[in-house]
């Protein structure tokens, strides 16, 4: 069953708060404030500004489905960590703290509104293991290590015999586990989320937004040629930020796509020695991501590459994540995958983010770099910040981080090379 249109994961399409739905626009309106884009960015906005308990009216948008989007179509990795090639110098060593502040404040941030909200979405704090099948990366993986112990950060190094028994797979031969990242289900957290968070606000799906016109009155208007006249508008689109031209030459979108298995009989759990929830990230920037989730299924992604304006090839896509699943369980030939998604992830080229406004009338927040659950959270909450000139520690360390810098000459030309290059010189770690 692959549907890519989906939702996500696809747990439990019958799940009762999954039905919400709201209206497409069709008539001008006015409204005080104005969210553009419902993922997470959009609805952490949306509830630190209920939060300051604000009489205005607000009203959100999205072009397609209210928290459908990447959002939920990701691989649930909230990140503390991320994988570095050796931070060696002071600079680059107080840069990386930096990046672990941040994640860390995101993380902080979406427990939050999980607790208030009592969001049922499988977090775990089981951490995440950064591993390699290729030796060629083992000294990355190394230096990334010594990074964490210099810096005082939770880690563990494992190798194959021991990867073998807490993976049920001998793929990876060598692994850095950090302890302070979260597992989560994406779904089930924006199936639950969207409901709590939306509620008593205007909000209309399928409304594409395509432009702004600040110079006479801040309005946005859609792809049908309605006007929406907002005080402030948040822009909480992620990848799709250079389609408004909003910092089009700092970020630009890559297409993803995941697929899941069927939950394995107990006779199958046993084979892979019945082990714990994992992640798994690859030490290869592009290579597989895999997730063994609380419901006995086996999620991988390995597949990326710059959007272009074409038929993408998902039939192509599915058949890589059969190949790389087989690379990692041959005892399961014929496993079923029961769901595929695709979903979008914004990237800059020095792996920074973007923050900002333009007249203090229009706030932005993108490019998140893959490491997007924690940080669309914290990032989203800071917009709002911002725009009430709200003086605190999360918009200084937002605010402060060094933003992303200018790509490339033609840049998914560029994208696209180095994913192949990539994929030839490190076919393993797919």
């Amino acid at each position: 069953m692959n549907k890519f249109q989906s939702f996500g994961w696809e747990i439990n399409p019958n799940l009762s708060d999954s039905k919400t739905s709201f209206p497409s626009l069709n008539k001008d309106i006015k409204t005080d404030w104005l969210i553009i884009g419902g993922g997470l960015t959009g609805l952490s906005a949306l509830n630190q500004l209920k939060k300051q308990n604000v009489s205005d009216t607000i009203t959100m948008v999205d072009a397609s489905k209210i928290g459908q989007g990447s959002s939920s179509r990701n691989s649930g990795f909230l990140v503390d960590s991320t994988l570095n090639n050796g931070a060696t110098t002071i600079s680059s060593i107080r840069e990386y703290k930096e990046k672990y502040a941040l994640n860390l404040a995101g993380i902080s941030e979406l427990k939050a509104i999980v607790d208030e909200n009592r969001i049922n979405c499988d977090w775990s704090a089981n951490g995440k293991y950064h591993a390699a099948a290729n030796k060629s990366e083992f000294f990355k993986l190394k230096k990334f290590y010594n990074l964490l112990m210099k810096i005082g950060i939770s880690c563990e190094e494992f190798h194959q015999d021991e990867l073998s028994n807490l993976l049920g797979t001998n793929f990876y031969k060598y692994a850095v586990k950090t302890n302070g990242g979260i597992l989560l289900n994406p779904q089930k957290l924006c199936l639950r989320l969207v409901p709590k968070i939306c509620k008593g606000i205007d909000v209309y799906e399928n409304t594409k937004i395509e432009k702004f016109d600040i110079d006479q009155g801040t309005s946005a208007y859609t792809n049908e040629g309605f006007k929406i006249q907002a005080k402030k508008i948040i822009v909480a689109i992620n990848s799709w930020m250079p389609e408004l031209k909003i910092k089009q030459d700092s970020s630009m979108p890559l297409i993803l796509t995941s697929s899941i298995t069927r939950p394995l009989t107990l006779k199958e759990r046993l084979v892979l020695g019945n082990p714990k929830p994992w992640g798994v990230l690859s030490a290869k920037p592009t290579g597989a991501t895999l997730r063994y989730t609380n419901d006995y299924r086996i999620m991988i992604r390995n597949t990326s590459e710059p959007h272009f304006e074409h038929n993408f090839n998902y039939k192509k896509c599915i058949e890589k994540h059969k190949k790389g699943l087989l690379r990692r369980f041959p005892q399961f030939p014929d496993i079923d995958i029961e769901n595929s998604w695709s979903g979008f992830i914004s990237v800059s080229r020095n792996g920074k983010p973007v923050f900002g406004n333009l007249d203090e009338k229009i706030f932005f927040a993108g490019a998140y770099n893959g490491g997007g659950l924690g940080l669309s959270v914290l990032f989203g909450a800071a917009m709002i910040d911002s725009a009430l000139k709200i003086k605190n520690s999360r918009l200084n360390l937002v605010a402060s981080f060094p933003q992303a810098n200018r790509l490339p000459p033609f840049p998914k030309i560029a994208a696209l090379l180095r994913l192949k290059l990539d994929q030839i010189f490190g076919s393993n770690e797919y």
